[in-house]
């Protein structure tokens, strides 16, 4: 399952992702700041496969308030 803000985006990875590689392949619009969307996203991965095997969020960034390197920030700075 790929998330992406609009599906038509999302369909270019998947398409490639069916040819190239043979993955069974999903596109759901998904809005990290959009609390409808996510719970979409949980409707769609649980109807679609019956679970979520991984999950991995590559969403955001920050304010230009910190540092982006992940390992050189401070635990404790908040990420948003």
């Amino acid at each position: 399952m790929l998330t992406f803000r609009t599906a038509e985006k999302g369909e270019v990875v998947a398409k490639e992702l069916r040819e190239k590689y043979g993955v069974d392949t999903k596109v759901i619009e998904w809005c990290a700041q959009d609390v409808d969307t996510i719970r979409n996203l949980a409707k769609e991965a649980k109807a679609w496969k019956g679970h979520v095997d991984v999950l991995m969020c590559n969403a955001g960034g920050n304010s230009n308030t910190s540092n982006h390197h992940f390992f050189d920030r401070s635990f404790s700075e908040p990420v948003w």
